[in-house]
């Protein structure tokens, strides 16, 4: 791919370490060797590939705001390593930071800002903190990096958990306070320090969140939503000294209740059990509660998917369900206006069968401004693209004007006019699968394309701010024959 500017240029170069391939579209129900409905595989890691270990676990994701680089912050048993996907196809294998102590299976990691923190059920691991603008300026890959800074405030942590709005951290199934919460204000970030502790039940995973939903006696107050095995308890943490209980629900339909993730209008928790199919042997579940009373919340059943296998992490982003289900990989779910769910898609990541068991999947970031999902594995990291999410070529209207294509239909090159700005520029065939991409140009006006390289056909052009994720313009390209 060539680029060109009337008053000035770009050099595009390729990196070591990045692995090239085409993307893999979902098509008869496969992409690859991989089950799949809706979704594309841009590109997949090994486990070996990533820096091995015996096993891969939590992922999360950081994109970097001023120059809207994306990166993956995949953990495994020792240690964590991170992945550029600016270009999903291309991704690029940046950069290790080994672990503080022994092996684990359990690892976690969340960012806010430019920090990762990561915690681990290795003994003595204590926090590990990185501050990730680092990481744009490596140029020999993978880099090994040393931690910014090390909190030693807990010896272990199963999990950790990042409220970016208050910036405190709660850190839980630690070797204090009965594995309950551990929480740290961050508004310094390379020091954070202790400012509550809840002591009365051991909790596994948690979401924190400044509530804005319906229920006036609480807006405003940031609220704990624990998963505690036996329960999900609801805890008003808005004085850290001073919890309250507001709420604590059982299910008798749970065995042990797992992970869970709050809708964006903040009336319904979405929550998993991690042990229903091994013992109870029922199929994958996702259960629904209605906390749009926070203090009388009400379970209001589940949906059940057509698989066995076990369910373990899950998060919702723009009106769908993202949950890591173990061997039946990444399903997808849409939130309908009532609050009840239906499936909207899946890639399954483990080909070999949808058993229940701790195989395949166990976590998913899909929180990226281009719409790139990032899955980990056990055994190595996916990184995955809606196919549904374009457009349909033959119903697109130009949504600016500003946007020009000229010559179009065009045979080898094209060049753009308008007033766009720190633009991605992407251009997908009528399967919905990405076939050029172009990131965070500078300014669009008087930018020529090289596009020798694509078939002939119709195609769709969008350019997508590189900070927000917004579609800025689409376009219909026609390209003709050479």
């Amino acid at each position: 791919m060539k680029l060109y500017f009337t008053s000035f240029f770009i050099v595009v170069g390729l990196f070591h370490f990045s692995k090239t391939q085409a993307q893999t579209p979902c098509e008869d129900g496969y992409a690859d060797i991989y089950p799949c409905e809706g979704f594309n595989l841009s590109s997949h890691f090994t486990l070996e590939e990533l820096g091995g270990g015996v096993k891969g676990n939590d992922c999360w994701g950081w994109t970097d705001e001023e120059s809207g680089r994306e990166f993956v912050l995949y953990c495994r048993s020792s240690g964590m390593s991170v992945v550029e996907i600016t270009d999903p196809i291309t991704p690029v294998f940046t950069a290790i930071l080994p672990g503080a102590a022994l092996e684990s299976t359990w690892r976690d990691v969340k960012v806010l800002g430019n920090y990762a923190y990561i915690v681990s059920m290795a003994d003595n691991h204590g926090m590990q903190i990185l501050e990730l603008t680092q990481l744009l300026d490596i140029n020999t890959f993978p880099a090994i990096l040393s931690e910014s800074a090390h909190y030693t405030g807990f010896s272990f942590a199963h999990n950790f958990a990042i409220n970016e709005e208050a910036q405190c951290g709660y850190a839980v199934g630690t070797d204090l306070y009965n594995g309950g919460l551990f929480i740290v204000d961050l508004e310094e970030p390379m020091q954070p320090a202790l400012v509550g502790s809840y002591d009365e039940s051991t909790t596994h995973d948690l979401q924190s969140i400044v509530y804005h939903g319906p229920d006036m006696d609480f807006f405003g107050f940031e609220l704990v939503f624990c998963f505690n095995g036996e329960s999900v308890t609801i805890l008003n943490t808005n004085d850290k000294s001073d919890i309250q209980v507001l709420s604590v629900i059982t299910n008798v339909e749970t065995v042990f209740i797992h992970q869970g993730w709050v809708s964006e209008d903040h009336t319904m928790l979405y929550y998993n059990d991690e042990q229903d199919e091994l013992i109870a042997g029922t199929n994958t579940r996702t259960f629904m509660m209605d906390i749009s009373d926070v203090d009388n919340p009400v379970n209001i059943g589940y949906y059940e998917y057509d698989t066995q296998s076990t369910d373990h992490n899950l998060y919702v982003n723009n009106g769908l369900i993202y949950a890591s289900n173990n061997s039946s990989g990444l399903r997808v779910s849409t939130i309908l206006e009532d609050g009840m769910i239906e499936l909207y898609g899946f890639f399954d990541t483990y080909a070999e069968d949808d058993a229940s068991g701790f195989t395949g999947t166990w976590s998913n970031y899909p929180y990226f401004p281009s719409k790139n999902i990032a899955v980990s594995n056990r055994d190595g990291l996916f990184i995955l693209r809606a196919s549904e999410d374009h457009i349909a070529i033959e119903s697109i209207e130009s949504s600016r004007a500003e946007l020009m294509i000229t010559p179009n239909p065009a045979s080898s090159s094209i060049m753009l006019s308008g007033p766009f700005t720190n633009c991605h520029i992407e251009i997908y065939d009528l399967r919905g699968c990405e076939v050029l991409r172009v990131n965070a140009i500078p300014f669009v006006e008087g930018l020529n394309i090289d596009v020798s390289s694509i078939n002939q056909g119709a195609y769709l052009m969008r350019l997508i701010d590189a900070k927000s994720g917004e579609v800025k313009a689409t376009e219909k390209l026609i390209l003709s024959a050479k």
